[in-house]
């Protein structure tokens, strides 16, 4: 599967921040996931819309 699945993410999910940065468009997580080796945990938090909710989650990742 995809690194985005493995996240756990799903079509749109919107990611806030990745390794304790915010991300304000889509070339700053482009740009956060450069520096990120084979084997490192980095965290994340997003949220997912619903018809009149959102929900926020932070979970983590390895890379492998």
């Amino acid at each position: 599967g995809s690194v985005a699945q493995k996240m756990g993410l799903k079509a749109g999910d919107v990611i806030e921040s990745f390794d304790g940065k915010k991300l304000s468009k889509p070339e700053d997580l482009v740009s956060a996931m450069s520096t990120v080796n084979w084997g490192d945990t980095k965290s994340f938090k997003f949220s997912r819309f619903g018809k009149n909710s959102q929900a926020t989650q932070e979970s983590s990742v390895t890379f492998k």
